[in-house]
């Protein structure tokens, strides 16, 4: 009896690897399986992001004031269309690691926005560090280190990883689709 029920146990972890597979573009495929088929039921629904993004009002902004929480509300401005149920996590030395890809990081604050669900690729995280961090060399290192196909059966090509700073804030956003959005209402923070 035991071992029918490891060949079961066996058969059902095969299948559940093979149907989230290695493959970057089952997100593409996905989406093309999605149009196909609300063209065919003559409906269609517009899932692209508006041309404008982020903050549009003449709000002014000092990043030096806000908090990186706050931060992360502003770079999700304008795009209630397109941006998933998100939860804010706190950054610690001790699940750094997850979130950017360095063990032990130490900032002055750090918070990760991330998808609820977790077969969705998306994580903005936003960090502010110490006067006198070598940011560029920090950028760089996050950029090198951080793992893009983190979730379960889904992740983010390489060249959609962004990683900036404004100051001494850095932001690294993981979003297949609307990274350029999320990072274009980040660069607005500098004005």
């Amino acid at each position: 009896m035991k071992k029918f029920a490891v060949i079961i146990l066996a058969l059902a972890l095969a299948l559940g690897m093979t149907s989230c597979g290695n493959n970057k573009n089952d997100a593409a495929d996905t989406t093309a399986e999605t149009t196909t088929a609300a063209t065919t039921a003559d409906t269609t629904t517009d899932t692209t992001a508006p041309e404008t993004t982020a903050a549009e009002d003449d709000t002014v902004y000092n990043i030096d004031e806000m908090s990186c929480e706050d931060i992360v509300g502003v770079i999700y401005k304008g795009s209630d269309e397109y941006a998933p149920m998100t939860g804010i996590t706190e950054i610690t030395p001790d699940n750094s690691e997850y979130y950017v890809g360095i063990a032990n990081l130490e900032t002055e604050q750090a918070v990760a926005s991330e998808a609820m669900i977790s077969s969705i690729a998306h994580s903005i995280v936003v960090m502010r560090f110490a006067e006198g961090t070598d940011i560029d060399a920090m950028k760089t290192d996050i950029k090198a280190k951080v793992n893009p196909r983190k979730w379960i059966c889904v992740g983010v090509d390489d060249d959609k990883v962004i990683v900036d700073s404004i100051g001494n804030v850095v932001v690294l956003i993981l979003d297949q689709e609307y990274g350029e959005n999320y990072h274009a209402n980040f660069l607005k923070l500098a004005k």
